[in-house]
């Protein structure tokens, strides 16, 4: 059983507790302080496990009922319940310094739940095999968890991921989430349809948009600007929600062709002036972009030129921690990339650039 503290697995009357044990050299009674812990956050209401202290020899122990399990009698068996950690739901791991704990992005929260419903490790094709930051799926070398960008911005994104896609360490989703506050991540099924994307999408203040080429929807529902009309009677502008179906392109077109909720949406087709420059993964044309470079040019044609910016700048720096890591290089701090990225973000509002950019 993992953890830094010394630990057994006890069964006792059609139960197991996890015990943890007391170390040699502990200067405080920690079995105590972290029972009266939990009886504190039981007094105010919480849902805390059943726990209790018992002595071995003249120490103590502390017995934690085991929550992810379920003993059944008849069968002499225990049923195992899936769960995360704390740590997984805040993409963090012990010996994390609090500033690079902040709460964890739409699209971590969707990666961790796909992780639990997983039957085996996600091994992906190429790369590297080396452990990786939960945070920035980076080798700890590489880690770019400190230089994450925050940008407040009007418009929204909406990310409609393909099965596997928060798995991929090279899904570039991620960084929409981590500078676009106003990301929504959902897992894409043919057969049913996430009731909170539902939501979202009846909601009366965002004006949602499909983005995808135009040569795939009906003429009538073709728009090239972010800036349609409000409906009569609004109360306030609706703000623009970018929908983007992230998946290989093939699983884009069966997202847009098989999602009865987006039937309905404007399609907003981009005209970018330039190639994609991304360079984790191929492509046979040089018009498709990457996840993130559409989301810039959303945000750009939105008329959040900050964010969009910054968003490039942010993927252009992990494309060069992921390339340096594949290749077992460092990474140049001060190189172009990074200079990039600081220079973009030494012109946000100062609560936006308090990520602490100067490495």
């Amino acid at each position: 059983m993992g953890g830094a503290r010394p630990k057994v697995t006890i069964e006792d009357d059609n139960h197991i507790w996890l015990t943890k044990l007391p170390e040699k050299n502990d200067r405080l009674n920690i079995q105590r302080i972290a029972y009266a812990t939990l009886a504190l956050a039981r007094f105010v209401g919480l849902d805390v496990c059943g726990a209790r202290l018992e002595k071995v020899g003249s120490r103590d122990a502390l017995m934690l009922a085991r929550f992810d399990r379920q003993g059944h009698p008849d069968a002499k068996a225990y049923a195992r319940f899936g769960l995360v950690s704390g740590l997984t739901v805040l993409d963090a791991e012990d010996g994390y310094a609090r500033d690079n704990c902040r709460m964890p992005n739409a699209v971590s929260l969707l990666r961790a739940a796909r992780l639990a419903r997983s039957t085996k490790p996600f091994l992906a094709r190429g790369g590297f095999k080396r452990e990786r930051c939960v945070g920035c799926r980076l080798v700890p070398s590489h880690c770019m968890c400190a230089l994450r960008p925050l940008v407040p911005t009007r418009a929204g994104v909406c990310l409609l991921m393909a099965d596997i896609e928060p798995l991929k360490p090279s899904n570039t989703g991620w960084l929409v989430a981590d500078v676009v506050a106003d990301t929504f991540a959902f897992g894409w099924a043919r057969t049913e349809t996430a009731p909170a994307l539902v939501t979202l999408l009846s909601d009366p203040q965002w004006q949602a948009y499909v983005v995808f080429p135009g040569e795939y929807a009906a003429p009538g529902r073709v728009v090239h600007t972010a800036l349609l009309p409000d409906p009569p009677g609004a109360a306030a502008a609706r703000r623009p929600l970018f929908i983007l179906l992230d998946g290989t392109w093939s699983e884009a077109r069966k997202m847009f062709g098989r999602s009865p909720c987006l039937a309905q949406l404007p399609v907003l087709s981009l005209q970018p002036e330039q190639i994609s420059a991304y360079k984790l993964r191929r492509s046979r044309r040089g018009d498709h972009f990457c996840t993130s470079e559409v989301a810039a040019l959303c945000l750009a044609l939105a008329g959040e030129h900050v964010a969009g910016q910054t968003l490039a700048a942010y993927l252009e720096v992990f494309t060069h921690h992921y390339l340096q890591a594949r290749n077992q290089l460092p990474v140049a701090w001060e190189g172009v990339a990074h200079q990039r990225l600081r220079e973009v973000c030494a012109s946000l509002p100062q609560r936006a650039a308090a990520q602490g950019m100067a490495r």
